[in-house]
């Protein structure tokens, strides 16, 4: 059966059927709540997660603030079928970023996030790799998965910091758990 879809058997009392009827019913994406808030209480955070400003910058900027994270629309929805992509700021204009302590998770540690009906959904770190400028895989950001997923992307300083030198990715990622 495809991915999205959820069978319901109704009890139906309908004249000359007794029996139930297997009915298949698209569960869309979209009914999938979005997420408002997360908490990783191995590393401290806890915070609103909203949405980008702009489209474009959920794949190329950092988020504007370095005191919220962003998930990006384009990913899946946290408890959704793919990986739901968050980002956050390692530092920033305040002094430490919320994604800050981003490379001290370790598998094992739990993410917790909030969706706008008030269900939680928990994740569960599996990896945490740190990369080099220009040489986070494509694959390993935007790859599909066939199980809800959570990855978690930061990066260490803005690309005008020429103090920053060679800029490090930290990526964490997580499967529902």
């Amino acid at each position: 059966m495809a991915a999205g879809l959820v069978v319901k058997v109704l009890m139906s009392g309908i004249r000359h059927r007794s029996e139930p009827i297997a009915k298949v019913v698209d569960r869309p994406e979209r009914t999938v709540p979005k997420p408002i808030f997360l908490c990783i209480p191995a590393i401290g955070v806890r915070t609103r997660v909203v949405g980008p400003a702009m489209a474009t910058e959920c794949a190329t900027g950092a988020p504007s603030s370095a005191k919220v994270a962003r998930w990006c629309p384009q990913s899946a929805r946290p408890g959704a079928i793919g990986p739901a992509i968050i980002r956050g700021r390692a530092d920033g204009p305040e002094p430490l970023g919320v994604f800050a302590r981003l490379k001290d998770l370790r598998p094992g540690d739990v993410v917790y996030v909030v969706r706008a009906n008030a269900s939680i959904v928990k994740f569960m770190i599996a990896t945490v790799r740190l990369y080099r400028t220009n040489a986070i895989p494509a694959e390993a950001v935007n790859g599909a998965l066939s199980y809800p997923a959570i990855r978690l992307i930061t990066w260490a300083a803005e690309a005008g910091d020429q103090s920053a030198g060679d800029l490090s990715y930290v990526m964490a990622c997580g499967y529902r758990s």
